[in-house]
């Protein structure tokens, strides 16, 4: 039997078959992206990926943030005002060298030709930290990888006996500096780990790394997990808090010894023992501010930090036997 097809037959039928092609696409394409494709969570992440610990309750799912976002947050944003504001503040010591680390232009500026300090206008900035090499690439200006890098400014320079210690971050990470006390440096540090792996996870341009007990507030991960995947979070952000309010209520009773007994000292210049006094008030002065002035309380080194205190507490005491 033959079919005989109409012309109007003959236009229908590739139509027909048009539509049902048309109709049909996005299942068959579906079906293949979810033959081909890992599994997916709901918020489109693979789930057959490398797993890392992740806080309970499970985090916040991370956004994609501009990076001139994040540095606006930051405080090398804010640097150049902190710094002015200092210098307005009565007693507020401000020299020229401090726009080192202060001052996008004066930073960049050769030393033979110094911008004036009124003609500064910019923060720490992009430039200050990075260069774009031959091929286009970004690269670390002068230093050869980021702790390097964050130690030409995070660092405590000419300490000595009875001098206020600044920034001392990177002295405590590399364990050296503190008045008296042998070289300790942080295993981090000798591991290779460095400043950004903690203050910059993601490349995070806030340069704030996220304590423990901050994470589970944050439902987010905390820098900490970097070495300390395996800990349970709340009792790891337990730890970690008592540590550092154990040192800061140190730190704070030695304050009130020091000017107490820095009080004394004064009205006993012409004593025998007042130079000897005088010498060991000194070094305390000066490394109970290398530990407070890092601002990490334990956290960048806490052996070095806690040998450094227990050496603060004896030197008080011979002092006061002096003084008393």
């Amino acid at each position: 039997m033959k079919f005989k097809y109409s012309k109007r037959m003959l236009l229908i039928i590739p139509l027909v078959l048009g539509i049902v092609i048309i109709t049909q696409l996005p299942r068959l394409y579906t079906a293949r992206q979810t033959t081909a494709a890992p599994n997916t969570t709901s918020e489109g992440a693979a789930t057959n990926s490398i797993k890392i610990k992740l806080p309970d309750p499970e985090p916040k799912t991370d956004i994609y943030t501009p990076i001139r976002q994040e540095y606006d947050k930051s405080v090398h944003a804010q640097s150049l005002k902190v710094l002015n504001d200092q210098k307005q503040t009565p007693g507020g010591h401000v020299t020229n060298s401090c726009y080192q680390c202060h001052s996008y232009e004066y930073a960049i500026a050769p030393d033979s030709n110094k911008p004036s300090i009124q003609s500064l206008t910019t923060s720490i900035t992009c430039g200050t930290c990075h260069t774009l090499d031959a091929k286009g690439y970004i690269a670390f200006r002068n230093a050869a990888n980021p702790t390097e890098l964050c130690s030409s400014c995070h660092v405590a320079t000419g300490i000595k006996p009875g001098s206020a210690v600044h920034n001392s971050q990177s002295n405590m990470f590399k364990g050296t500096g503190a008045l008296g006390i042998a070289a300790m440096p942080d295993k981090r540090y000798t591991d290779g780990i460095s400043c950004a792996d903690c203050h910059m996870p993601n490349e995070n341009h806030t340069f704030v790394a996220t304590l423990p007990s901050q994470a589970l507030k944050d439902k987010t991960i905390a820098s900490c997990y970097l070495c300390h995947a395996t800990e349970d979070e709340q009792k790891f952000a337990t730890h970690v808090d008592q540590i550092q309010t154990d040192l800061k209520n140190e730190a704070k009773t030695f304050d009130d010894r020091l000017a107490k007994d820095s009080k004394k000292l004064a009205g006993l210049t012409s004593t025998p023992n007042y130079n000897q006094a005088k010498q060991l008030t000194d070094i305390v002065m000066t490394n109970l501010s290398f530990v407070e002035n890092d601002k990490s309380w334990g956290v960048h080194n806490l052996d070095y930090t806690k040998t450094i205190m227990d050496d603060i507490g004896k030197k008080l005491t011979q002092a006061e036997q002096l003084i008393n």
